[in-house]
């Protein structure tokens, strides 16, 4: 596993995040565009509750506005990215699960990326399943955004979801990300711990091979200096008895 994935899709989401409060800043443009497309729709009291929704509103628009499509256009843009980190983060976990030992973790990880994943599918209703409490309640103060807030009430009435979608969506993700983060490091450091190991155990494979050569070669040279004892003990005169040697006479004709 790259060491730098976990990095990597932290710093995505970074980037994401910077874009999202780039449109932040245009939030009232935005809920003008909303208002300018449901009025060419012909939709006017009809509530945006979903992406689809929204989706349907500018395909039937008659009338365009650039400023309008242009700030739609990045909220679609974050939308998209968004999705796709998500897709990013799904894909990282599966590859790192099998190397992690904490069921834990693993389980928190994906009640993680599954809530976030089923909170910016198109059909999603934010304020029906997510906000609906909090908006009777008007206890809000736990979110860190604040785009509800901006907006009156006739407007979070009409266009809730579409306003806090990609707020709550990134704050599940950023809790999902440091989980998943945790969960690559723990891979990594499995992978690794197991290289060390096949590391060591290669180490000893080699030198147990040297230490067999090395005996082999000891015992070769030794059958060496065996073999020149042997040489040189039969160049030897044969073995004789002890005691004086007889000399041997040779009878000539002088003598007799």
């Amino acid at each position: 596993m790259s060491k730098s994935k976990g990095n990597s899709l932290t710093d995505e989401l970074a980037e994401i995040e910077k874009k999202y409060f780039l449109f932040k800043k245009k939030l009232n443009t935005f809920v003008e565009a909303l208002n300018f497309y449901r009025c060419a729709a012909n939709s006017s009291h009809q509530p945006l509750r979903t992406v689809e929704q929204m989706e349907s509103l500018l395909n039937q628009a008659t009338q365009h506005n650039a400023t309008y499509k242009g700030v739609i256009k990045l909220w679609f843009d974050v939308y998209d990215e968004l999705r796709a980190l998500i897709h990013k983060q799904v894909l990282a976990a599966q590859q790192s699960a099998p190397d992690v030992t904490d069921e834990v973790l693993k389980i928190r990880v994906t009640e993680s990326l599954e809530y976030v994943n089923e909170l910016t599918q198109p059909t999603y209703d934010v304020i029906e399943n997510e906000l609906d409490q909090k908006l009777k309640a008007a206890s809000l103060e736990d979110m860190r955004h604040d785009e509800l807030y901006q907006t009156k009430f006739e407007e979070r009435r009409l266009f809730g979801p579409m306003l806090c979608l990609l707020p709550v969506a990134l704050d599940a993700l950023a809790h999902a990300n440091k989980l998943n983060s945790t969960l690559i490091s723990g891979a990594r450091s499995a992978i690794q711990s197991r290289q060390q190991q096949q590391q060591q155990e290669n180490n000893k494979k080699s030198k147990s091979s040297a230490s067999s050569v090395v005996s082999r070669s000891t015992v070769g040279s030794r059958g060496s200096c065996a073999s020149s004892n042997m040489t040189s003990s039969s160049s030897k005169p044969p073995w004789r008895p002890s005691g004086p040697v007889t000399p041997q006479i040779r009878k000539t004709s002088s003598i007799l």
